[in-house]
């Protein structure tokens, strides 16, 4: 498994072979915003032992969309998007996630076609159990998907990569960092569990 990480900031990328990275994406205050914004919305009670998986999603209803700073870290995210893509997308769905399990391969808007072969294994430190898909893909529940943004706002943790195993490339959460990437099938992804610590992110989905 490569531990390679592609990058690319300008415009009308290569969709078939990048993912986009930017490192310090946000700096400490904006951090500490959606941190805080996170834990105040998200189970407090869990163990870093324990293997979860826990979402919340944002609202419109909820204060943070009033707040000048997240409009501040929004835009930004949409400037991104817009560079990395190549064109304007809109905010589908977003929200936070708290992470001690990982999570299946899979793209974010297509599936296999022969509902059998829609799980295609778990990322894990000790054996790579992806199966290689080859036949047809269809789209799945969420067709209008085009582009994923990962934003890692923690450390202290250990694992909690995202692999994704076509390109051979495995992103390592760092801090700050944004991650983004396609929707299709070329970017069939699955996320490691963490062996230490709770991997804390912010994630959007645009179409």
């Amino acid at each position: 498994m490569s531990t390679t990480e592609s990058q690319h900031e300008g415009s009308n990328p290569s969709l078939t072979a990048m993912v986009h990275i930017k490192n310090n994406f946000i700096d400490e205050t904006e951090n500490n915003f959606l941190f805080s914004f996170l834990n105040e919305k998200t189970n407090k009670s869990f163990s870093t032992e324990e293997n979860f998986y826990e979402w919340y999603e944002i609202s419109k209803d909820d204060d943070i969309f009033n707040s000048p700073l997240f409009l501040r870290i929004f835009n930004r995210n949409l400037f991104f998007v817009r560079n990395s893509y190549g064109t304007n997308l809109k905010l589908h769905y977003c929200g936070f996630a708290n992470q001690t399990r990982g999570f299946d391969y899979h793209a974010d808007s297509v599936w296999p076609e022969i509902p059998e072969n829609r799980v295609m294994g778990l990322p894990s430190k000790e054996n790579n159990t992806y199966s290689n898909y080859q036949g047809n893909w269809i789209p799945n529940y969420v067709p209008n998907r085009k582009y994923t943004t990962v934003l890692y706002l923690n450390e202290g943790f250990d694992g909690g990569e995202t692999h994704f195993p076509v390109l051979d490339i495995l992103v390592k959460p760092e801090k700050n960092k944004i991650l983004g990437f396609g929707c299709d099938e070329k970017f069939v992804h699955g996320v490691m569990p963490t062996t230490n610590g709770v991997r804390k992110a912010f994630i959007c989905w645009f179409e």
